[in-house]
């Protein structure tokens, strides 16, 4: 999954709302009375706090693999138009745009947003970054949408494209969410 770096999800969620209020969740029962109050699963603010209080201070890559795909996913990242021109510029006619607008995010006033403008934000603030282009290859004419995936046996520069047909990707990532 390529994460968008200008999205409203790292921005205003992650870098400003989440470490405004990661202060909120030390106390033992905060998670539990949180979770009643916006829906959040108990069990990720719970293990949120239990990391929180076991390393107090983290770096700003630790803060974002915490804050991205769950409180115990071990890397993630984000990236911008730029980084990812960047990060294929092997590829031909690549082009990068933004989808989703998650309005489970926002608890209070994620289900009253209406469909259009919940896609609206998504194109404009998504968080996923979609990225085409095509091979290099000679006779090779096919568009592919290209991802990048780190695993745990990964090191941290050791990125690898990915590719996976642009019809299947682009509909479940064009979809109100």
């Amino acid at each position: 999954m390529v994460y968008n770096k200008s999205s409203n999800n790292y921005y205003l969620e992650i870098v400003f709302l989440r470490k405004l209020f990661r202060l909120v969740l030390y106390p033992r029962r905060m998670p539990a009375l949180i979770a009643k109050l916006t829906g959040f699963e108990d069990h990720k603010l719970e293990r949120h706090r239990e990391i929180m209080v076991r390393k107090r201070k983290m770096t700003k890559q630790e803060w974002i693999s915490v804050n991205t795909d769950g409180p115990d996913c071990p890397l993630s990242k984000v990236y911008t138009k730029t980084d990812v021109l960047r990060l294929f510029e092997q590829f031909e006619n690549v082009k990068t745009e933004v989808w989703h607008f998650n309005r489970l995010h926002w608890p209070l006033i994620g289900k009253i947003l209406p469909d259009n403008l919940c896609r609206w934000l998504g194109r404009i603030w998504g968080w996923h970054r979609i990225v085409t282009g095509r091979k290099p290859v000679k006779g090779d004419s096919d568009t592919w949408l290209l991802g990048m995936s780190l695993f745990p046996h990964q090191r941290e520069g050791d990125l690898r494209p990915v590719r996976t047909t642009l019809g299947v990707a682009r509909g479940c990532c064009s979809a109100p969410s």
